[in-house]
């Protein structure tokens, strides 16, 4: 007998709603598992209460302005539920006293990367802490994390290149001995090391290309007189020469050479 082919889950387009409110049930049953259980414009969401499918919410760019202060009513009414419940550009968001219509703010992103994400929970369609990294303090970005997007410090890019990797260890998915520069001490990179990711001496790089050689030497496996553009004085960098490596003056701009 012939089994039906799985078929993966897809993930509908949009964002699922906030969840303010949780139930007293511990483990409660879910309704879904995966958006492709939902009719039309749903997605299977955390509703508080289980999984379960909810309508879509739409999201506009920009992000709510920050209210300083609150009206003294208990539960004041909302203008709004969501976007899509507002005219042009403005989005619902928090006012004075209950949800309104408001203009977003623009929304900048902060410099530099999230950091990258090596693993994944299990959960369908994690709640986000956040959206923009303007919602984010200091110098935190908001970044997809292992469950979710938060608000979490950048990676941190040092200044220099990786070392080629000339061999691979024959181990399979070798641990990682770090993730990101930041966790490297001094002017140290995280790179591949040819067995996981590892913290290494960088490779500093001199402008310019290297010559293009027309021909080599019948030598087998010539010696090397450098091996990177360190080793070489003045502006000189180590590129291969006719019999093996060698400082050499650059050819200057963006002329496509061999460099190595």
């Amino acid at each position: 007998m012939v089994l039906p082919e799985r078929q993966t889950p897809t993930a509908k387009l949009g964002t699922c709603p906030v969840v303010v409110l949780r139930c007293k049930m511990h483990n409660p049953s879910n309704r879904c598992e995966s958006d492709s259980q939902c009719a039309g414009a749903e997605k299977c969401c955390d509703t508080g209460c289980g999984l379960g499918c909810v309508p879509i919410q739409k999201v506009k760019s920009g992000t709510c302005p920050l209210i300083a202060s609150t009206c003294r009513m208990l539960n004041p009414p909302n203008k709004c539920q969501e976007d899509s419940d507002c005219p042009d550009t403005r989005k619902c968001c928090m006012s004075i006293c209950g949800k309104d219509c408001l203009q977003p703010k623009q929304v900048t992103a902060k410099p530099r990367t999230c950091p990258v994400v090596t693993i994944k929970c299990h959960a369908v369609n994690p709640p986000s802490c956040c959206d923009h990294d303007n919602q984010c303090s200091g110098p935190k970005k908001c970044c997809e994390t292992s469950c979710g997007r938060d608000c979490v410090l950048p990676q941190e890019t040092k200044l220099g290149t990786c070392p080629e990797v000339s061999f691979s260890c024959a181990m399979l998915n070798p641990p990682n001995r770090c993730e990101s520069d930041s966790q490297c001490p001094g002017e140290e990179k995280c790179c591949d090391t040819g067995c996981g990711l590892g913290c290494v001496s960088t490779q500093q790089v001199k402008p310019g290309t290297c010559p293009l050689i027309a021909s080599t030497c019948r030598m087998l496996n010539p010696p090397n007189k450098c091996e990177e553009d360190s080793d070489c004085p003045d502006t000189r960098k180590c590129c291969m020469s006719t019999c093996g490596k060698d400082c050499l003056q650059p050819n200057q701009g963006t002329t496509l050479g061999q460099y190595f």
